[in-house]
């Protein structure tokens, strides 16, 4: 029994325990049987805690240990920072299977193959994903390890066309809930990123780069039989990678410094694009044209220009003008809703510099960090919400931001 508790298995039965009391009593083992369920109990209760309180309570038994070690029991020291680590490790790789385990969800799975009949399933899961991540600080997975592994195979084996319905379908399964068809996406990303690149952005209604990627991604990588061989079709002649690398590097500048992922997600999908125009113009060659080449980069990341010194992602679609204006918009917003902090205004808010922070949003960057407001909170710049709108001549105040549709019109 006590093996079991200090092996950090704080569920241990209840039931047991008082079986064990029951068995030792009036013997000489009875004042051990009671600090054995004396320690599972205590376990199991430090074990229901949320991280931040279980991190006060091992520091007060630090504390009191230091202090006179009679003062506390070890044993209970030990357990309680047996749990906390592997609880830490846990809920880091697989957050739903922890929620199941801690008995904060009922056993669950997701029929992913037919994503049309698990609308409210799904809803339900990014709830619980959305629990986990507040209480635990745990990475937004919705899916268990094995539904994302699922999700991949699945995805690997179909071909173009039935990938764009699939995407589809699980886009309307997730309805309008964008962050959390997104957290699907990034559990399939370590495995396919640019098809998972091209599911975020068939949700997003950005169908052209979308159906560009999944079709160039059946040129360069033929869907397989079991047996591992392509079943139809052969590599699409590709230009040279140093040529490609070098004409990416050129056309980024930088833009994803700091994000490699990103940056191999955004090549990846430039690639599949390339591919996809070449066969459209019958060019087989394998010599790079450059003009298609930056057209496919510029598809595959919406675009990417310098502002304030700093090459930056815009706005998928927009054009830097487009994208100048309405960051003006914002930036007035800002100061009238007075967010600004002692000392900024919006002349010195024009002058900094942005990071794109997601698809769409970026921060001020304020020497080697960024910029906060005046409650110490990041000031976000988010192009998901529509700017406010003015009449010509006025200065009032601006009505409320209203939110764009989760699936833009993408151009």
């Amino acid at each position: 029994f006590n093996q079991d508790t200090l092996a950090g298995f704080p569920g241990t039965d209840p039931q047991r325990g008082l079986d064990l009391l029951a068995a030792t009593k009036g013997t000489p083992l009875e004042a051990e049987a009671r600090q054995a369920f004396a320690l599972a109990g205590a376990t199991r209760e430090f074990a229901a805690l949320p991280p931040r309180q279980q991190e006060m309570q091992l520091a007060a038994a630090e504390a009191a240990v230091r202090e006179d070690p009679r003062k506390f029991d070890r044993k209970i020291l030990t357990a309680w920072q047996g749990i906390y680590e592997r609880q830490r490790e846990r809920v880091q790789k697989a957050p739903v299977e922890f929620a199941v385990r801690q008995g904060l969800a009922a056993p669950s799975a997701l029929d992913l193959t037919q994503p049309s009949q698990i609308g409210p399933q799904l809803t339900a899961r990014f709830d619980l994903a959305r629990q986990m991540q507040a209480k635990y600080n745990a990475p937004f997975k919705p899916l268990t390890t094995e539904e994302g592994a699922l999700l991949t195979a699945a995805v690997a084996k179909m071909p173009a066309v039935q990938r764009q319905q699939y995407f589809a379908g699980l886009a309307q399964a997730a309805g309008n809930d964008y962050e959390g068809y997104s957290g699907m996406m990034s559990q399939l990303a370590p495995d396919n990123p640019p098809i998972a690149q091209a599911g975020l952005y068939a949700f997003r209604g950005r169908t052209e780069a979308a159906n560009r990627i999944l079709d160039g991604d059946q040129l360069l990588n033929p869907p397989r039989r079991d047996a591992g061989k392509p079943d139809q079709g052969k590599l699409w002649p590709m230009p040279p990678e140093a040529e490609l690398r070098k004409g990416f590097q050129s056309y980024e500048r930088d833009a994803f410094a700091g994000h490699a992922g990103a940056r191999n997600s955004m090549y990846q999908s430039a690639l599949r694009i390339y591919a996809s125009k070449s066969k459209d113009e019958g060019d087989a060659s394998g010599v790079i044209n450059s003009s298609r080449w930056d057209d496919a980069i510029k598809l595959a990341t919406g675009g990417i220009e310098k502002y304030r010194g700093k090459a930056i992602v815009l706005p998928y679609g927009d054009e830097y003008g487009q994208f100048k204006d309405e960051l003006g918009k914002r930036m007035d917003q800002s100061g009238e809703q007075g967010r600004l902090a002692e000392g900024m205004n919006r002349s010195r808010l024009s002058d900094m510099p942005l990071e794109a922070v997601g698809d769409g949003r970026y921060v001020f960057k304020a020497g080697d960090g960024i910029l906060v407001d005046k409650d110490k909170r990041p000031i976000i710049v988010d192009f998901n919400v529509s700017a406010p709108y003015r009449p010509s001549g006025e200065s009032a105040p601006p009505p409320a931001p209203a939110k764009r549709s989760g699936r833009s019109s993408g151009k």
